[in-house]
Order: structure tokens, then C-alpha cells, then sequence
């Protein structure tokens, strides 16, 4: 009787390890990324990258923006509902400050007047994954650039990877760079890694106009420091700052 008894609860533990074993596996399965052609805000031909926690969408048709970014079922993107479905023939006709997150190239005073066709023009697909989206734009005569964008959302997490290439197709040498400007909802706290080996005593550098400069040595009591993050809660007057990239 007593190696009988004995003999079962082995048993149930094995099969109680078991069951928790598929019950972990189960739960993993149900966060993987999967990605969905869709209409959205009147734009009919965008991508949505969606795993448990998190949906992206993009619109290659006006611009390769993401328009919307939501982490469990919260949207952080702002959007302005007058522009829904507007195209790039639109936009030339009656100029708008687009919504969403938009990518550019700079230095913005070179590329302002040359940048319209890559910036809010039509961009198409070039491969679909299973978790990950990448499109390209026209061939861009004025901005003399060819570019690509991939977009990758983690299996498991809100954790949106953008990596963009651009290919020089003038017969000159160019000088450019990446930019991007992302509308977020107002409100919360934006949180912004520093280089433990910045240029500037802080960690990091105000921007200011007329003349352009860097300020290293401005503070404003929305900003806090916690060792190497800078914490800026967002609220009040516009407050451009910044980083450097870490090397």
C-alpha cells in the first residue's frame, strides 16, 4: 500500500508538470506577432503588426507613417480626424502639418524644399513577414534618394523596431540625414536614455532658434535626471531637447 501510494503521487506531479508546461506554452503562442492588410481612417491599403499587447499600423499610401501605436488597447499616437484618407495630391493642393509618426531627412533647411514626394507621397510594399513590414518609396529626383523602411514589432512585447536605409541616386556626393517627428497624445512622461560619455555636462543639450544652437546648460523643472534617463513630463509650453547618440 505504502509504495503504491507513493508510486501515484509521483505520478500526479509528473502530469501536474506537465499541464503547467502547456499551460506556459499556450501563453506564448497567444503573444506572437502576426501582421494584417486593412482599411484605416480611410486610408484602404494599410499594415497592422499586432501581437497581445500591441498593434502598430502603417499607411504606405501617404507617407509610410505609423498612424496609430497602442499598447493594451491604448492608442499613444495623436491623430487629427480632418486628415483621414488625405493623399499626397491632397496635401499639395491645401498644405496640412500631417499627424502620426513621420519620418524625414535633413539638414531641414537643405531638404525643406526637395523632401515632398518621400515625405508624404505614396510608398509601396515590398515584403510582408510574420511579424514585420517593409516598404519603399519612390524614386526621388529632388531629394536624389531611393528609400526603404522595415518595421519589426517584437513577438512579445510594445517594442517597435524601425530600420530605415536610403540609396544616393544622383550623380553627386549628398549630404543627408534621418530625422523623424512622432505626435503623441498629450500628457505622461517621455523618458529618453543619455550617453554616459555626452558632449554635454548634463547628459544632454536644449535647442534654441535665431541663431540655431545647442544650450547645455538650461533647466527646466519638468525635466528630471535618474542616472543615465532623462524623465520629462509633458506638459506646458513646447520644449525642444535632445541626446547624443550613443557611439
Amino acid at each position: 500500500m505504502k509504495a503504491s501510494s507513493q508510486t501515484n503521487r509521483i505520478s500526479f506531479v509528473n502530469k501536474l508538470k506537465f499541464f503547467c508546461l502547456i499551460i506556459l506554452l499556450s501563453s506564448a503562442s497567444s503573444l506572437l506577432a502576426k501582421v494584417e492588410k486593412i482599411s484605416y481612417r480611410g486610408w484602404k491599403n494599410c499594415y497592422q503588426i499586432s501581437n497581445a499587447l500591441s498593434k502598430v499600423i502603417i499607411v504606405p499610401e501617404s507617407g509610410g507613417r505609423v498612424m496609430a501605436f497602442t499598447y493594451q488597447d491604448k492608442n499613444i499616437i495623436y491623430q487629427d480626424s480632418s486628415q483621414s484618407g488625405k493623399t499626397f495630391d491632397q496635401w499639395k493642393k491645401i498644405y496640412f502639418d500631417p499627424d502620426g509618426g513621420r519620418f524625414d531627412y535633413g539638414p531641414e533647411k537643405v531638404t525643406d524644399p526637395l523632401h515632398a514626394l518621400t515625405w508624404m507621397g505614396p510608398w509601396k510594399v515590398k515584403s510582408v513577414g510574420e511579424y514585420s513590414v517593409t516598404i519603399y518609396s519612390e524614386k526621388d529626383s529632388l531629394l536624389g534618394m531611393f528609400s526603404e523602411r522595415t518595421f519589426t514589432l517584437d513577438k512579445r512585447s510594445a517594442k517597435l523596431t524601425t530600420l530605415q536605409t536610403a540609396t544616393n541616386i544622383s550623380n553627386r556626393i549628398l549630404t543627408r540625414h534621418f530625422w523623424s517627428r512622432t505626435l503623441v497624445q498629450p500628457g505622461g512622461e517621455l523618458v529618453i536614455n543619455l550617453n554616459r560619455n555626452s558632449r554635454f555636462k548634463s547628459g544632454w543639450g536644449r535647442f534654441v532658434f535665431d541663431p540655431d544652437s545647442i544650450v547645455e546648460d538650461d533647466r527646466d523643472d519638468r525635466i528630471n535626471i535618474k542616472g543615465y534617463r532623462l524623465l520629462f513630463n509633458s506638459k506646458g509650453t513646447t520644449y525642444k531637447f535632445g541626446a547624443d547618440l550613443k557611439k
